[in-house]
């Protein structure tokens, strides 16, 4: 019967129940441990590796051996949770340990930081080097500077929701191909406009597009953007669009509390088309005829 089985939660397991689990369930493709004790955060999944079919496993974030599901290689989705106070920085090794060995293959990242005890900083977790990221969605973290690219270039789209941003620019500065940015009742401290100073800034990069700027529930970025008129808007839209979104539209990504969850996709191994880009540049008779005319 157990060879027939795909799906398996398990809210408490011992370890010999735990490595019987996958000696008998070779075709197990689901996977869910929640357990949370302190004792069985020394549980062993090492033979977990047996059940090469796996695609999406759900782990306790203090589990000592995590990093036992690196050698998955139909792994698709992976969530690590713990409803408890994440101490100091130790849950941090391994997250950065499997992001390190999911490098190619990680497209996305979904972070809630509510039992974080210290502010988040996004260089920490090497997602710099991964080279098949689209998408960071973070909740409930306030997340610190970052003086070196905390994302690599392959990340189009960043949502934050219910997060203090005390550096937001910051993050902006190093990634010229970010093309999504989504501000779900978050803190932006900032001295003056946002919005001015993120078009200034998308007008000194070389952008391939506009950045879609979509927020809610903020009376300063609401305020600001309704300053606005139409030509305005339309004279910067090759630069950055805004959208202003209800709060129930918001509700397409919920992370749960205390969830950090990564999909897997297929490596980059091809170059990004850029024909478009390169029809898009002047050639040298095009910008003769328009400095005479200036």
């Amino acid at each position: 019967i157990m060879k027939k089985v795909h799906t398996i939660y398990l809210g408490s397991a011992s370890q010999v129940a735990l490595e019987e689990v996958f000696m008998k369930n070779p075709q197990l493709t689901y996977f869910v441990l929640n357990e949370e004790s302190e004792a069985k955060t020394q549980l062993n999944i090492k033979k977990i590796n047996r059940c090469q079919r796996m695609t999406k496993v759900q782990l306790p974030l203090q589990l000592n051996s995590l990093l036992s599901i690196c050698p998955l290689k139909n792994l698709t989705d992976l969530s690590l949770q713990s409803q408890k106070l994440w101490p100091a920085m130790d849950w941090l090794p391994n997250v950065v340990a499997i992001i390190g060995a999911k490098r190619f293959v990680l497209e996305s990242l979904a972070f809630d930081g509510s039992w974080l005890v210290a502010p988040l900083n996004l260089s920490l977790l090497r997602l710099d080097q991964c080279t098949a990221l689209k998408e960071v969605r973070l909740s409930n973290c306030k997340v610190s500077e970052t003086v070196t690219p905390a994302l690599s270039f392959s990340c189009q789209k960043v949502s934050f929701r219910r997060c203090t941003l005390p550096k937001l620019i910051s993050h902006l500065k190093s990634h010229q191909m970010l093309r999504q940015l989504q501000l779900f009742d978050c803190q932006v401290q900032i001295n003056g406009p946002l919005l001015k100073r993120i078009l200034d800034l998308r007008k000194c990069q070389p952008v391939l597009g506009p950045l879609i700027l979509e927020f809610s529930q903020s009376t300063k970025l609401r305020s600001e953007f309704t300053k606005w008129s139409k030509v305005e808007l339309k004279s910067i839209k090759s630069h950055l669009e805004v959208k202003e979104i209800d709060p129930h539209q918001t509700e397409n990504w919920k992370q749960p509390i205390g969830m950090i969850s990564m999909k897997f996709g297929k490596p980059i191994n091809h170059l990004p088309d850029l024909t478009h880009a390169v029809e898009a540049i002047p050639n040298a008779a095009d910008l003769v005829k328009k400095m005479n005319e200036w």
